[in-house]
């Protein structure tokens, strides 16, 4: 007897909401437009966040950013009602009430982690008194919170596994760029001479601990010491925490010929 098969329903199309920082951010802006053009335009919805914790006084930044996770739940169940989207891409964002919400309301969340300040401030302030320890400490169970509600964990690479502690969550971490090997110069090859250029590595972004910028100078030294005059020029904007001590390094390491730290650099410039 030959049964007839039901016809199957075409799949509906994924629909993703990007949440980020109001300010340039690079992973975002990527991100995005790779979406656009793979999903189309309207299927891929933007939702940028300001964070005025900054500017806001030490006494009342813990009332602040309550009220802001809070408002960032609200916001994105408003653009839900309106976009319907499948999924929500926040971009190193951990705000524990809004995933709290988000995993009651059905909506998948994905996360991704470039770095951790919270494991920096961890390690830097778990010495420093009862208060700073316990500061300390709840940053890094919010992180865990968001960790363990996300549907989905992106990062850079695989190394970052062990960096961040998300070994507990390896089944649904994935790595968001592969190593690169031959086979990635034998299919990407620059086709005009550039033989009279000069071979410049930028880095632009925060220099602290949380953005591996000590691994960095590392790798820089070690190319440096390897090729000698042949070693490419590296070109490093931005200001932060650990400036002051790079700029110390670069006698210690004598990457002075090979490198450049220019500062601070505002984001209109």
């Amino acid at each position: 007897m030959i049964m007839k098969s039901k016809q199957q329903k075409p799949l509906n199309r994924v629909k993703i909401c990007l949440v980020g920082s109001h300010k340039p951010y690079p992973a975002f802006d990527s991100v995005s437009s790779i979406l656009k053009e793979t999903l189309g335009s309207k299927y891929v919805v933007e939702l940028r966040i300001k964070d005025l914790s900054v500017k806001t006084p030490p006494a009342l930044k813990p009332i602040y950013i309550l009220l802001h996770d809070v408002a960032l739940y609200f916001k994105i169940i408003s653009c839900y009602k309106r976009d319907r989207f499948n999924a929500v891409l926040i971009f190193q964002g951990y705000y524990p009430l809004t995933y709290i919400g988000l995993k009651i309301s059905r909506i998948r969340i994905i996360l991704y982690v470039g770095g951790s300040a919270f494991k920096s401030s961890y390690y830097s302030h778990k010495d420093d008194g009862v208060p700073n320890r316990i500061l300390a400490y709840l940053n890094v169970l919010t992180e865990e919170i968001c960790h363990t509600l996300s549907d989905l964990i992106i990062v850079p690479s695989e190394k970052m596994l062990n960096e961040l502690g998300l070994r507990w969550h390896a089944d649904k971490v994935h790595t968001a760029v592969g190593i690169i090997s031959s086979d990635f110069f034998d299919k990407f090859k620059i086709i005009n001479d550039y033989k009279g250029r000069r071979n410049v590595v930028g880095y632009v972004g925060g220099l602290a601990r949380s953005k591996g910028i000590l691994n960095l100078f590392e790798g820089i030294s070690i190319i440096a010491n390897n090729l000698g005059d042949e070693a490419p020029y590296f070109l490093i904007v931005g200001g932060g925490e650990l400036y002051s001590y790079l700029k110390n390094k670069l006698d210690t390491y004598k990457l002075s010929n090979h490198v450049f730290l220019t500062g601070h650099m505002p984001h209109k410039a």
